[in-house]
Protein backbone atom coordinates (compact mmCIF):
# COMPACT_ATOMS: atom_id res chain seq x y z
CA UNK A 1 0.00 0.00 0.00
CA UNK A 2 1.12 3.87 -0.79
CA UNK A 3 1.94 4.80 2.40
CA UNK A 4 1.90 8.80 1.63
CA UNK A 5 -1.75 8.28 -0.57
CA UNK A 6 -2.80 6.94 3.06
CA UNK A 7 -1.34 9.45 4.95
CA UNK A 8 -3.08 11.92 2.57
CA UNK A 9 -6.51 10.06 3.11
CA UNK A 10 -5.91 10.06 6.70
CA UNK A 11 -5.20 14.06 6.90
CA UNK A 12 -8.41 14.13 4.70
CA UNK A 13 -10.67 12.66 6.98
CA UNK A 14 -10.40 15.85 9.29
CA UNK A 15 -11.94 18.04 6.61
CA UNK A 16 -14.51 15.73 4.61
CA UNK A 17 -15.35 12.82 6.81
CA UNK A 18 -18.75 14.00 7.66
CA UNK A 19 -19.73 15.23 3.94
CA UNK A 20 -21.21 12.53 1.62
CA UNK A 21 -20.40 12.40 -2.22
CA UNK A 22 -20.96 9.74 -4.44
CA UNK A 23 -17.22 9.67 -5.64
CA UNK A 24 -16.36 8.92 -2.28
CA UNK A 25 -18.68 6.59 -1.72
CA UNK A 26 -17.41 2.47 -1.00
CA UNK A 27 -18.49 -0.22 -3.79
CA UNK A 28 -20.67 -2.99 -2.57
CA UNK A 29 -22.52 -5.46 -4.58
CA UNK A 30 -25.44 -7.27 -3.09
CA UNK A 31 -28.60 -8.16 -3.83
CA UNK A 32 -31.44 -5.93 -3.84
CA UNK A 33 -34.01 -8.03 -1.86
CA UNK A 34 -30.74 -8.14 1.26
CA UNK A 35 -32.23 -4.51 1.76
CA UNK A 36 -34.91 -4.52 4.34
CA UNK A 37 -35.23 -0.48 3.96
CA UNK A 38 -34.86 -0.24 0.30
CA UNK A 39 -37.12 2.96 0.57
CA UNK A 40 -35.48 4.76 2.15
CA UNK A 41 -32.23 4.25 0.72
CA UNK A 42 -31.21 7.14 -1.92
CA UNK A 43 -29.76 7.27 -5.57
CA UNK A 44 -27.31 9.95 -4.68
CA UNK A 45 -25.87 11.17 -1.80
CA UNK A 46 -24.34 14.75 -2.80
CA UNK A 47 -24.22 17.11 -1.14
CA UNK A 48 -25.49 15.26 2.06
CA UNK A 49 -24.21 15.04 5.88
CA UNK A 50 -23.79 11.39 7.19
CA UNK A 51 -26.08 12.08 10.33
CA UNK A 52 -28.73 12.75 7.88
CA UNK A 53 -28.47 9.49 5.42
CA UNK A 54 -30.98 6.53 6.33
CA UNK A 55 -28.63 3.08 7.84
CA UNK A 56 -29.05 -0.03 5.51
CA UNK A 57 -30.85 -2.67 7.44
CA UNK A 58 -30.25 -6.26 6.02
CA UNK A 59 -33.05 -8.77 5.92
CA UNK A 60 -32.11 -11.91 7.68
CA UNK A 61 -30.88 -13.42 4.17
CA UNK A 62 -28.87 -10.30 4.11
CA UNK A 63 -27.26 -10.74 7.24
CA UNK A 64 -26.25 -14.30 6.57
CA UNK A 65 -24.70 -13.36 3.37
CA UNK A 66 -22.55 -10.51 4.57
CA UNK A 67 -21.28 -11.99 7.39
CA UNK A 68 -18.11 -11.16 7.96
CA UNK A 69 -15.50 -11.50 5.08
CA UNK A 70 -18.36 -12.03 2.74
CA UNK A 71 -19.29 -8.90 1.74
CA UNK A 72 -18.56 -8.02 -2.02
CA UNK A 73 -16.51 -4.60 -1.64
CA UNK A 74 -15.56 -3.37 -4.69
CA UNK A 75 -12.07 -1.26 -3.30
CA UNK A 76 -11.75 1.15 -0.18
CA UNK A 77 -9.09 -0.68 1.44
CA UNK A 78 -6.79 2.25 1.59
CA UNK A 79 -9.50 4.15 3.49
CA UNK A 80 -10.52 2.04 5.94
CA UNK A 81 -6.73 2.19 6.96
CA UNK A 82 -6.29 5.42 6.31
CA UNK A 83 -9.91 6.16 8.50
CA UNK A 84 -8.47 3.22 10.95
CA UNK A 85 -5.33 5.86 11.71
CA UNK A 86 -7.60 8.59 11.85
CA UNK A 87 -9.41 6.75 14.94
CA UNK A 88 -6.85 5.62 16.62
CA UNK A 89 -4.84 8.81 16.61
CA UNK A 90 -8.40 10.75 18.03
CA UNK A 91 -8.91 7.43 20.50
CA UNK A 92 -5.01 8.60 22.18
CA UNK A 93 -6.01 12.02 22.12
CA UNK A 94 -9.31 11.50 23.74
CA UNK A 95 -7.35 8.87 26.65
CA UNK A 96 -5.04 12.31 26.82
CA UNK A 97 -7.99 14.21 27.55
CA UNK A 98 -9.52 11.67 29.58
CA UNK A 99 -6.43 11.59 31.93
CA UNK A 100 -6.17 15.37 31.75
CA UNK A 101 -9.46 15.97 32.98
CA UNK A 102 -8.95 13.65 35.74
CA UNK A 103 -6.25 15.28 36.81
CA UNK A 104 -7.57 18.77 36.78
CA UNK A 105 -10.76 17.63 38.30
CA UNK A 106 -8.86 16.18 41.49
CA UNK A 107 -6.75 19.44 41.80
CA UNK A 108 -10.21 21.64 41.92
CA UNK A 109 -11.65 19.08 44.54
CA UNK A 110 -8.72 19.52 46.49
CA UNK A 111 -8.32 23.18 46.27
CA UNK A 112 -12.20 23.75 46.34
CA UNK A 113 -11.81 25.27 42.65
CA UNK A 114 -15.01 24.02 40.90
CA UNK A 115 -16.07 27.25 39.62
CA UNK A 116 -12.51 29.04 39.16
CA UNK A 117 -9.78 29.01 37.08
CA UNK A 118 -9.20 25.56 37.55
CA UNK A 119 -13.27 24.57 37.06
CA UNK A 120 -13.38 26.22 33.76
CA UNK A 121 -10.51 24.07 32.76
CA UNK A 122 -12.39 21.21 33.84
CA UNK A 123 -15.42 22.20 31.84
CA UNK A 124 -13.52 22.92 28.75
CA UNK A 125 -11.98 19.21 28.70
CA UNK A 126 -15.49 17.65 29.29
CA UNK A 127 -16.30 19.48 26.51
CA UNK A 128 -13.61 18.08 24.46
CA UNK A 129 -14.29 14.81 25.61
CA UNK A 130 -17.78 14.86 24.48
CA UNK A 131 -17.00 16.20 21.44
CA UNK A 132 -14.19 13.58 21.08
CA UNK A 133 -16.69 10.42 21.97
CA UNK A 134 -18.82 12.23 19.44
CA UNK A 135 -16.95 11.78 16.35
CA UNK A 136 -15.51 8.42 17.54
CA UNK A 137 -19.18 7.32 17.43
CA UNK A 138 -20.19 9.08 13.93
CA UNK A 139 -17.33 6.77 12.24
CA UNK A 140 -19.14 4.05 12.78
CA UNK A 141 -21.08 5.12 9.02
CA UNK A 142 -20.33 5.05 5.83
CA UNK A 143 -21.68 6.23 2.64
CA UNK A 144 -21.41 3.43 0.54
CA UNK A 145 -22.90 2.99 -3.65
CA UNK A 146 -24.76 -0.16 -4.26
CA UNK A 147 -24.46 -2.19 -7.11
CA UNK A 148 -27.23 -5.63 -7.27
CA UNK A 149 -25.41 -8.25 -8.00
CA UNK A 150 -28.83 -10.01 -9.65
CA UNK A 151 -28.14 -7.25 -12.56
CA UNK A 152 -24.59 -7.99 -13.02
Amino acid sequence: MNEEWIDKLVDDFTKHLDNCTSEDALEVVIKKEWIKNINDILMTVNDKMIQDMAELKFTEEGMEAIEPDKLEMLGGNHRCLALKIYVDRLKAQLENVQSQLKRMSTQAHKQSDITGPIGQKVNVLEEKVKWLEQKLASFEHWVIGLYDIGTL
